[in-house]
C-alpha cells in the first residue's frame, strides 16, 4: 500500500510539469513573428509607417528642386556628368532592396487582418509606396529585375534573374498605382499621409518621365525599345 500510495504522490506532483510540456511549438515573444502579427489596424500601421522613409527628408535638396539646368551647382553630380558607376554590391549608389522586401513581406502577410476596410487601407499604401520604390530605381538604374515577393538566401534562381525591360517595369508601376488608388480612395485626401490622390501624382509623373525617356532615347543605346505606334 505505501508504494501503491508513493507512486500516486509522485503522479500527481509529475502531472502539471507532463500538462505544460505538451506543446512544444512556441512563437517567439521577443520577435515579431507573421503567424501572430498583421492582425490589428495598429500593427498594420506600424508596420507601413517604415515605408515612409522612401521620401526625401526634411532639408533634402529634392524638396525644392532636382538636378537641372535651373539649380546652379559648384559640383554636378555623377548623373548629369555620366561619370556614375553600374553597381557591383549591395549599397553602391543607391542599388538597395532591402525596403521592396519589407512591403513585400506586408503584402505577403496582411491577409492576417481579418477587417478588409482596415486591410485595404494599409494595403494601398504599401502598394503606392512598392510603385515609389520602382520609380526611383528606374529613373536611376532603367531596366530592373521585377519582385512581388519576399527573397530569402535560398531563392538563389529569382536573386540572379536577369533584369526586365523598362516596359515591365512602367507597367508594374502602373498597375501598383491603380491599386493604391482604388483602395485608398474610400479615405479622401490626406495631407500627412499618402492617399489616392498620392498615387495618381505618382502615376502622372512615373509617366510623364517614361514618355519623356522614349521619345528622346527611342531606339539608341540606352533604350533599344521604340515607341509604340
Amino acid at each position: 500500500m505505501k508504494t501503491i500510495y508513493r507512486i500516486s504522490i509522485i503522479s500527481i506532483i509529475m502531472c502539471p510539469t507532463f500538462l505544460s510540456c505538451t506543446d512544444m511549438n512556441q512563437f517567439p515573444e521577443d520577435s515579431m513573428s507573421p503567424q501572430t502579427y498583421f492582425m490589428s489596424e495598429a500593427e498594420l500601421a506600424q508596420y507601413t509607417n517604415s515605408f515612409y522613409s522612401l521620401e526625401p527628408q526634411v532639408g533634402d535638396f529634392r524638396w525644392y528642386g532636382e538636378q537641372s539646368e535651373f539649380i546652379q551647382k559648384s559640383v554636378l553630380p555623377r548623373e548629369i556628368m555620366g561619370t556614375r558607376p553600374l553597381p557591383t554590391n549591395s549599397g553602391d549608389v543607391g542599388w538597395t532592396w532591402s525596403t521592396l522586401r519589407d512591403i513585400n513581406y506586408y503584402l505577403q502577410n496582411s491577409g492576417n487582418c481579418t477587417d478588409p476596410k482596415i486591410r485595404n487601407r494599409y494595403d494601398g499604401v504599401a502598394y503606392f509606396f512598392r510603385a515609389f520604390f520602382y520609380y526611383n530605381m528606374l529613373t536611376k538604374f532603367g531596366e530592373l529585375p521585377w519582385y512581388d515577393q519576399p527573397l530569402g538566401s535560398a531563392d538563389i534562381a529569382s536573386l540572379k534573374k536577369p533584369r526586365d525591360s523598362r516596359e515591365v517595369i512602367i507597367r508594374h508601376i502602373i498597375d501598383d498605382c491603380d491599386r493604391a488608388f482604388e483602395l485608398l480612395l474610400p479615405y479622401g485626401k490626406k495631407t500627412t499621409e499618402v492617399c489616392c490622390w498620392t498615387a495618381l501624382a505618382l502615376k502622372s509623373r512615373a509617366t510623364l518621365f517614361e514618355g519623356t525617356f522614349r521619345k528622346y532615347h527611342a531606339g539608341d543605346a540606352f533604350n533599344p525599345e521604340s515607341l509604340p505606334g
